[in-house]
Parts: C-alpha cells; structure tokens; sequence
C-alpha cells in the first residue's frame, strides 16, 4: 500500500522535517526507558542472589543448613550486614519502578500526540490532493459545457454533473482549509512546548534517580565503614613454620663429621694440612657387619686406632686413613688426591 503523497508548495515543510526529527528522537529515548525499566527489574533479583552466594561462599554451610546461621559465632558478621544492605537496596528498587513508571506515561501521552499531528498532516495532504482533483475535474467539465453551449447541443446533463463536482469541490476546499489551520495551530504547539515536554520527563526521570540515592542514604555507612572493619578483624590461620629435616639416603641419616686438626701416621710426623681435611659420612647399616664396625670406628668418642693406623686426637672428630698409603699430604700419593 502506497502512503500518501505530500503536496506541493507545502508552507510547513520546515515543521514538518523538525516533527519527524522529535518523533525519532522521542523513540530512542522511550527504548532507553524501556530498558532502564527491565535492567532495574532484573537488578533487583541481583542484589539478593549477590548477598546469598557472597554468603555460601564464605560459609558453604549456610547454604545447607535448616535454621538461619547469621547470629553463628564463627561467622564473620560482615556477610550478615551485607545481606541486610542488599535487602535495603532491592526494596527501594522496587519503589523506583513507580518514578520511572511516571517518565514512561509522559513520554507515552506526547508519543502519542506526535502520532495524532502526523495523522492530520498525512489527512491534510490526502485534503489538498482531493482539491487538486476536483480542480482539474470540474475545469474539465467547464469546458464540455461550454462546447455544447456554443453548439446548441443539449448541455442539461452537462451542467448538472458540473455542479454536483464543484460542491464536491467546495467541500473538499472547505475541508481543507481547516485541516490547514488545525495542522499548523497544532504543528507549532507541539514543537513549541518541546523543551516543556522533554523536560517534564527529564524531570520524572530526575525523581526516579533521586529516589535510588535517597531511600540507600541509610546504606552509605555500613558500606563504606562497617563492613571494611569487620572484615579486617577477619582473622586467618597462622601457618607452622617447617623445619629443615635431614638428609636421608635410603634407610640410614647421613650426618656431616668434620675431620680433626692434625692427623699422624703411626710412624711418621706429615700433618694433614688444612686445604686437604674431608669429611666422613656414616655407612648405610645393613645386615653386613662391617658397616656397622666401620660406623664404630668413625664415630668412637676415644681414640682409635684404625685399620691403616690413623690415630685420631680430637676425641670429637675422626677420620680414616685409606688402606695402602703410606703417607698423607700433598704428596702424589695424597688422601685428597685419592678422593
């Protein structure tokens, strides 16, 4: 179906583009309410699900259990207060839907006038295209009748069907003229009282926010102060300190032994020096004897005389002299060569 076509020589082009303009704009902004509408809707439901699972996440417990579990001791009071402010804050979220209600039913009223103008104008161009008809009509009909005038034809049809055209064209002027004086009165009131109107909803909207802020006033401090503080006296487990153990191999403890100061050779006067002392562990016991007779040997608190005669003179320390040398040094036939 084809819309109506405007007509020509319109005085109210220039409205006409700026009404169109405010109808498109009334539109995005009656969305935007819409979805502030639905947004705040869902939000409600928000703040008391974030309370619940902020809660069983500090205290899986609560989730479970049949009585309410806020006065419990070992619970922190902070996730109790916090319930307690997202409660606030969903009531007063469902008072707002009421403010912003009245933004959505001013917004509607001057939707819906916009709509009517547009309707008049669309009426006033099917007005002004059914004049222009009935112009060229009844002109066309002038002109038959008059033919037959100057030819003395029988023009009592002719004139008749003249007349009944130009009332119909009278009507349709008539009709006209007053959708053109309605149009305009109304096209300029409307664009005329824009900033009104917007304000006023501007102003409803101005009521819902303010709303928001005032009925969560009372949740400002526990938000900002209370909560903060119960949460650090929130106290958490002091973890023990590990200490080193031992190094083990196998089955046995390995401890270190430092080797004495001076070590002779039955026999011989070479000192160990310094650079060359090493350190003795301890052997594996097992179900060999001789492990355990050489771990006797090491470790014996008197002095001792070992398999290849070293003799150990600090009664807290020991070493042994390998098999088969004859001297310890820096010889080439040194202990700590042998290592």
């Amino acid at each position: 179906m084809f819309g109506v076509k405007e007509f020509d020589q319109d005085p109210l082009v220039r409205e006409r583009k700026d009404l169109l303009d405010y109808n498109s704009k009334l539109l995005q902004l009656s969305a935007e309410i819409d979805h502030i509408t639905t947004d705040q809707q869902k939000v409600n439901t928000r703040y008391l699900n974030v309370a619940r699972y902020a809660r069983e996440a500090a205290d899986p417990a609560s989730s479970t259990a049949v009585e309410p579990t806020a006065g419990r001791k070992d619970i922190s009071p902070a996730f109790a207060l916090f319930s307690q402010q997202m409660s606030h804050f969903n009531h007063s979220g469902e008072n707002s839907i009421t403010a912003i209600g009245d933004a959505r039913s001013k917004i509607d009223r001057l939707d819906g006038r916009v709509k009517t103008l547009r309707t008049d104008l669309t009426d006033r161009d099917r007005a002004h295209g059914l004049v222009k008809h009935y112009e060229v009509k009844t002109e066309e009909l002038q002109k038959k009748y008059q033919q037959k005038m100057e030819n003395g034809s029988k023009s009592d049809s002719a004139k008749e069907k003249l007349d009944r055209n130009l009332v119909k064209f009278r009507e349709a002027q008539e009709n006209c003229d007053r959708l053109d004086r309605s149009v305009s009165r109304d096209i300029t009131d409307v664009l005329g009282r824009r900033q009104k109107d917007v304000g006023d909803i501007v102003q409803a909207l101005s009521q819902y926010y303010a709303s928001m802020v005032t009925q969560n006033q009372e949740c400002v401090e526990p938000l900002t102060q209370s909560i903060p503080a119960l949460v650090e006296k929130i106290s958490t487990p002091q973890l023990a300190v590990a200490t080193p153990s031992p190094v083990v191999q196998g089955n046995a403890v390995l401890p270190r032994v430092q080797t004495p100061e001076v070590i002779r050779q039955q026999g011989s006067d070479v000192e160990l020096p310094t650079d060359e002392r090493s350190t003795e562990p301890l052997l594996p016991c097992n179900d060999n004897g001789g492990a355990e007779r050489t771990n006797k040997v090491r470790t014996a608190p008197e002095k001792i005389e070992g398999a290849a005669g070293a003799c150990v003179t600090n009664v807290q320390e020991h070493v042994r002299k390998p098999k088969g040398v004859g001297a310890i040094g820096k010889s080439a036939n040194s202990y700590s060569q042998l290592q």
